[in-house]
Formats: C-alpha cells, structure tokens, sequence
C-alpha cells in the first residue's frame, strides 16, 4: 500500500506543478500578445544590432516549436516513457515544458522597433484601443471556447494521472475513434484565433512580423485536420450547449419551485 501510494504521490505534485504552470504561462502570453503599449528593449543587451536581437527571437520562437515537435513524436515517447507510470506522467511533463519554454519565449523576447511594418498609436484614439481590445478579448473567448469544447483535464495531463490512481485504463481508450482522430491531428484547438490574434494588432514591429509569419507557418503544416474533425468539434459544442442549457433550465425551475 504505502510503495504504491509513495508512486502515485510524485505523479499527483508533477500534475498539479502542470496545471498551475500552463495557468501563469498562459496568462503571460495572452499579456505579450495583446499589450498595446510600444515595446521596450529591456532584455536586448547594449551592444547587440536589430539583427542580433531580430535571430535570438528567431532562436526563441525555433525552440518552442522544436520542444513543441519532438515531445509530441512518438518516437520521443517510446525512447523516454518506458512503463505505465510514464506513459501516464507524459501529457502533464509535455505541458510543463511548454509553460516553461513559453515562459522563456516572452520574457527573453527582443523587439525590433528600428522596422515597423505597421504601427496604429492607440493611446491617441480612445476608439481604436478600444476596437483592438473587444476584438482580442473576443479572439481569446472563442479560443477559450474551442478548448472547452475538448477534454480540458485530458489535455493538461491532470485525468491520465488521476484515471491511474484509481486504477483505470488511459483515458483515451474510454472516447470514440472520431475523438481520437481528432486528438491526433490536433491537440491544441483554437490556432486559427490565435493567428488572428498575432497579425491583428496595432503595433507590427519585425520581431513580432516574425513571430507571426512562424507562428501561422507551424500551426498550418504541423497540424493535419481534416473536414471530419470540424464535424466532429461542432457536434461536441453544441452537445455542450446543449447540456449547459438543460442546467440553466433544471436551476431555474429548482428556484421557481423553491
């Protein structure tokens, strides 16, 4: 008993350590997307040119989606997760390297601002900051949504640990080949709300021209989803509109009655 629960005590901390981390990462991205305020040059050391900084950001963006591409090999998998405990910790230290390598991304980032593809001054138009913000508080909503559309506790890795300690099979054999189709082609949903998010914005400076222009090519040819997986998606949210709105309908007729 207590040789097993010493195993499953590790696998719990490193799920949790996950799900707090891909939290504040998140957080610290959507912060670094959205901002309007013009870039500073705090991390960009004195005697380093624009194209210095402009192939370190290059170098940053390249080590996400390495990080991004070889854990989620299966080749990767099969050399470094040899028994059921690794299999299970595997989507959770995924998630944990991606909050760190993301974290790394935006608080080592240069910007670039001797090259301005575009730049709209927000802070002088009350209108225009405004329309950027509603249009990027709506992009991330949506991308929000496309997540919950999914197994949330499945994607950061939290159910495989918790199916495993109490003694269930791997979550993935529970859901239905559609699923499992799609979670192969696509493990991160909402990628067409988050390059919308990264070419619509006030300020394009050429660090953040190149962000977006890696950012659009990765999520284009990394992810294979075909017309199926759409039909698949748009059956589980309004399933979940569905079962949301049956709630709010139980709750309101517990009131009435109460």
């Amino acid at each position: 008993m207590f040789e097993t629960l010493f195993k499953r005590i590790p696998l719990m901390i490193i799920a949790c350590i996950s799900f707090c981390s891909v939290f504040m990462s998140t957080l610290f991205f959507v912060s670094f997307c959205s901002s309007q305020f013009w870039p500073k040059n705090s991390n960009q050391p004195g005697d380093w040119s624009s194209w210095d900084a402009l192939l370190w950001d290059f170098l940053l963006v390249g080590l996400f989606i390495l990080q991004h591409s070889i854990m989620a090999s299966s080749c990767f998998k099969r050399f470094i997760y040899g028994n059921r405990s690794g299999i299970v910790v595997e989507r959770s230290l995924y998630v944990l390297m991606t909050s760190f390598v993301l974290y790394t991304l935006v608080s080592h980032w240069c910007p670039v601002t001797e090259y301005i593809i575009w730049h709209l001054d927000t802070s002088q138009s009350i209108f225009w900051w405004t329309v950027f913000v509603v249009i990027h508080v709506i992009a991330w909503v949506l991308l929000l949504g496309a997540v919950l559309t999914m197994d949330l506790a499945e994607l950061i890795g939290l159910k495989q640990v918790y199916f495993y300690c109490i003694g269930a099979e791997y979550p993935m054999k529970y859901k239905s080949p559609a699923a499992r189709h799609l979670y192969r082609a696509m493990r991160h949903p909402g990628t067409s709300c988050l390059t919308f998010i990264l070419w619509c914005h006030p300020i394009m400076t050429l660090d953040r021209f190149l962000l977006a222009v890696m950012m659009t090519l990765y999520v284009s040819f990394g992810f294979n989803v075909t017309v199926e997986d759409y039909e698949y998606i748009a059956l589980q949210s309004a399933r979940k509109d569905d079962e949301l709105y049956r709630y709010r309908t139980e709750v309101q007729f517990r009131e009435v009655r109460g």
